[in-house]
């Protein structure tokens, strides 16, 4: 009879212990934000213009996980013109990239990457292929 007492015992606190992980797993969870949908995200335009050979950099912040994508939507006087960027955080107020698209033309496809909650920053570059100074509009959706 004890025998079976001390299953039926261990399968309740089992049981309880079970409960407890996942109500507990469910808050952290919750917590967290998870990824955020794409289509929830935050879109801000960054405009400025760059010398031949020149760079800008402009700073967001993510605040949930999921993916930000940078498109160029507007450059002139030559709407030709390929420019440059790199994503990376700000560190010591620096921006330290940590990926980079070589060439992006006007409205093509967007550039994707995931990103967690935080400060990141887009450093724009013309790669020198330019004579005029360019005017840019860059297009950052961001969780």
């Amino acid at each position: 009879m004890r025998l079976m007492s001390l299953a039926g015992a261990a399968r309740t606190n089992g049981t309880r212990l079970l409960t407890a992980v996942l109500v507990v797993g469910t808050l952290v969870s919750a917590g967290c934000g998870g990824v955020s949908d794409p289509s929830k995200n935050t879109t801000e335009s960054f405009s400025g213009s760059l010398a031949p050979g020149g760079n800008a950099t402009h700073t967001f912040s993510a605040g949930k996980n999921g993916e930000v994508q940078v498109k160029l939507t507007a450059i002139a006087p030559n709407n030709a013109s390929l420019i440059a960027w790199f994503l990376g955080q700000p560190v010591s107020g620096i921006c330290s990239p940590f990926t980079s698209i070589a060439s992006a033309g006007l409205n093509t496809a967007p550039f994707t990457y995931p990103v967690n909650k935080g400060s990141y920053c887009l450093q724009v570059l013309e790669p020198g292929s330019s004579t005029v100074t360019q005017t840019y509009t860059i297009q950052v959706s961001h969780p």
